[in-house]
């Protein structure tokens, strides 16, 4: 028969701060997915909730997040904040919370003053090792009223390819992903885009989805903490012009304390970032800094 479209919308409560040194961002909300189970239609009156360990006897799909290093997902309903809706006509609703912790290539080059975006890849599993569940079709139940759970069939394959089950957001496109808080303690989430495609492969083709983050970084922080403090040290350092010049105890302290300084703050920065083999805007704009007061301290 045709696949089972699956649709997809994601309801991101907050996200964790973006972690340079992992490269790394994490964020908390739940995963809500719709499809429709001929099976499942005129068979209840009512709309029936499940909850907890009467989930994992239904069949449901199985989202899977390829650039994840750490995911609630592939946990077992009952260990976390789970529900499912039946209604009469035969469309589920399956919602679960979700604490992703997922892996996020950043470009430094133009670093505090950067963009960085940050990648959520979701498909259907790919093989069974990269999967909790060993097997793909769970057991499958109807509810019925005052006859308790009557189980339907059970089955088990190897992997969902697109014959089997097909992934899209959730119509309308482009407002599938709903964040309630854009702002981060250092970024502010500008934008959010959510892409489908389609993979090949030797078993058969699986689409995916992503969702891109748009973050951009907030410069206050660098502004207080960096940028000010070099400028009024670039500026001290000048006051040897303006010294004795048979003082030269005082003014090679002064020059010494003022390159010291920039040294510490460069280090600091980088204290917290990846060692990366490039160098940031703010290292150009430090070792610029670094050449004032040394070039003071020469003279």
């Amino acid at each position: 028969g045709p696949p089972v479209v699956v649709d997809l919308s994601i309801y991101v409560s907050s996200f964790g701060n973006i972690e340079e040194a992992n490269m790394e961002y994490k964020f908390f909300g739940y995963f809500r997915q719709f499809w429709k189970d001929e099976r499942l239609a005129n068979r209840v009156n009512h709309s029936v909730i499940l909850k907890g360990d009467e989930i994992s006897r239904m069949w449901r799909p199985d989202p899977f997040c390829y650039n994840a290093r750490k995911s609630s997902l592939t946990d077992a309903d009952a260990d976390i904040n789970s529900m499912v809706t039946i209604h009469p006509n035969g469309d589920v609703v399956y919602s679960r919370m979700t604490i992703i912790t997922a892996e996020c290539e950043l470009n430094l080059h133009k670093f505090p003053m950067d963009e960085q975006k940050c990648h959520l890849k979701i498909g259907s599993c790919e093989y069974l090792s990269s999967c909790s569940f060993r097997l793909l079709f769970k057991n499958v139940f109807l509810f019925k009223p005052k006859k308790g759970l009557t189980l339907l069939h059970s089955h088990s394959l190897d992997s969902y390819t697109t014959q089997d089950i097909k992934y899209r957001w959730r119509p309308p496109m482009n407002s599938s992903v709903d964040v309630r808080s854009r702002n981060l303690a250092q970024f502010a989430l500008t934008s959010i885009i959510e892409v489908e495609y389609v993979e090949h492969y030797d078993l058969g083709n699986q689409n995916r989805m992503c969702v891109c983050f748009t973050f951009q970084r907030r410069l206050g922080y660098f502004l207080i903490q960096v940028y000010i403090p070099s400028i009024f040290v670039v500026v001290l350092s000048w006051i040897v012009f303006w010294m004795d010049k048979d003082n030269m105890g005082d003014r090679m302290a002064l020059g010494i304390t003022t390159v010291l300084t920039i040294m510490f703050l460069l280090g600091a920065v980088n204290a917290s970032m990846p060692r990366v083999s490039y160098p940031k805007a703010l290292d150009w704009y430090l070792m610029v800094s670094f050449t004032l007061v040394f070039l003071v301290l020469i003279e």
